[in-house]
């Protein structure tokens, strides 16, 4: 894939991610705590392809959770025909 194809698509993601605006975070990760799944929203998506996000920090020390896991984020938007998985 060449790099302009690859910029090409890098952008048509920030536009949709940013027209719909929020997601449902679901944390994939075996681990006994990890954090809930959760509404986000305010989400970026920086030039290199990484989304940026806030969620609700839980009530026990952030120390105690995995520094990296998986996710899975639904992005939908009541009214739009685009949603995003």
């Amino acid at each position: 894939m060449s790099a302009s194809q690859q910029t090409q698509q890098l952008t048509f993601l920030q536009e949709k991610i940013e027209q719909i605006g929020s997601a449902i975070f679901f944390n994939q990760s075996e681990s006994v705590l990890k954090l809930p799944t959760s509404l986000v929203s305010n989400i970026k998506v920086d030039d290199f392809g990484y989304m940026w996000f806030f969620v609700q920090k839980p009530k026990q020390n952030l120390q105690e959770f995995d520094n990296e896991f998986p996710v899975r984020m639904d992005f939908f938007k009541k009214g739009l025909i685009t949603f995003c998985r």
